[in-house]
């Protein structure tokens, strides 16, 4: 297992997310069943936060993120944040899990994955807070065309929503595109309010 807690000043080190829009991971990472501790981002404008910040297919390499749990992390972003990864598309994030985590983000925030797309999403689970203000789910934040199956969600998931089409769920905020869902549940409370900060 690895913890990541550095100092600077008396502050945690911030974490830099592994792959960004630019540079986006596609190959296979397997964490061979160990769990990391300690993450942390405080950045009000940062986009792409997580473990992993994108994960997008390139040149007919699907991403792959396995095996793997965080625990005891802290990530704050403006756009797209997640346990696991920031934004996933086409890609698979199996048997990984984001233990009493907190995860603080304006956009699309997820305790496995922030915004994934025709991505395919199973046995996974999270017991970490995840607050957004527009959507925001247990497993994922936001989600198009995805196949999410055995996961679960025990922990609290808020949404202080500015407009009304803000969402908040269990397993995941806000699904479209023919998203396929099955053997999946959700224990964690669920806040969605409207109208302030």
């Amino acid at each position: 297992n690895i913890t990541y807690v550095t100092y600077t000043r008396h502050e945690p080190t911030k974490w830099t997310p592994v792959a960004t829009k630019k540079y986006p991971y596609c190959g296979t990472f397997d964490g061979a069943e160990y769990k990391i501790s300690g993450l942390y981002t405080d950045d009000s404008n940062a986009a792409f936060s997580g473990l992993f910040g994108n994960c997008d297919a390139t040149d007919n390499k699907a991403p792959v993120i396995k095996n793997l749990s965080v625990d005891n992390s802290s990530i704050r972003a403006n756009s797209v944040a997640g346990g696991i990864v920031a934004y996933i598309s086409n890609g698979t994030v199996s048997n990984c899990s984001s233990l009493d985590g907190v995860f603080i983000n304006s956009s699309s925030t997820g305790g496995i994955a922030g915004n994934s797309a025709s991505s395919t999403i199973s046995d996974c689970s999270s017991s970490s807070a995840v607050n957004g203000i527009n959507k925001a789910g247990g497993i994922i934040g936001e989600g198009r065309a995805n196949t999410i199956s055995k996961c679960f969600n025990s922990g609290t998931v808020t949404v202080q929503g500015l407009v009304d089409s803000s969402h908040a769920g269990g397993i995941s905020g806000y699904e479209s595109g023919g998203s396929q869902l099955s053997d999946v549940y959700n224990k964690g409370s669920i806040y969605l309010y409207y109208g302030t900060t």
